[in-house]
């Protein structure tokens, strides 16, 4: 896995995606495995609810997945039905270049806008990847890549 510590990350970013990788982010499974909840289901949906399913089945976060799976699509240069949920919580992304640093960042802006501000609504996931491009230095993106991204948040 690439370095989450890596200074594309904000500290609110980091910390919510090592929760997530490292299982210890509080959902309900998680909670009843150590006696603290009486139930493992969602409140919401009433599945199980897990990391993976509060990223990529719960309520509108569907469809925040599928467009995730879109981004890292482009990123990545692979079909989106070769990229799994599991991404999330067990990335292999080796940061070779540009591309890849993009999609590593992508997947924990996501972390961090779905589980960490529980954010409920495609558009505003949207707005709240967009927000967090402009504040991060360009640099480390390649620009025809970010560009298609963009182009797949404000579609």
């Amino acid at each position: 896995m690439g370095n989450i510590s890596h200074n594309i990350f904000n500290s609110e970013e980091r910390s919510c995606w090592f929760k997530v990788v490292h299982d210890i982010h509080p959902t309900k499974d998680r909670l009843m495995s150590i006696n603290k909840s009486v139930t493992e289901n969602c409140e919401s949906c009433g599945n199980v609810d897990t990391i993976l399913h509060r990223i990529t089945v719960c309520q509108g976060k569907k469809s925040m997945w599928h467009l995730l799976r879109k981004m890292l699509a482009v990123c990545l240069q692979k079909p989106e039905d070769r990229l799994t949920p599991d991404i999330v919580i067990q990335p292999d992304l080796k940061v070779k270049g540009k591309n890849t640093l993009l999609a590593m960042w992508l997947v924990g802006v996501t972390v961090n806008v779905i589980i960490g501000e529980v954010i409920e609504s495609l558009e505003r996931y949207k707005i709240g990847v967009i927000n967090r491009f402009n504040k991060v230095t360009c640099k480390w993106f390649e620009k025809i890549t970010m560009n298609k991204i963009l182009k797949l948040l404000l579609a």
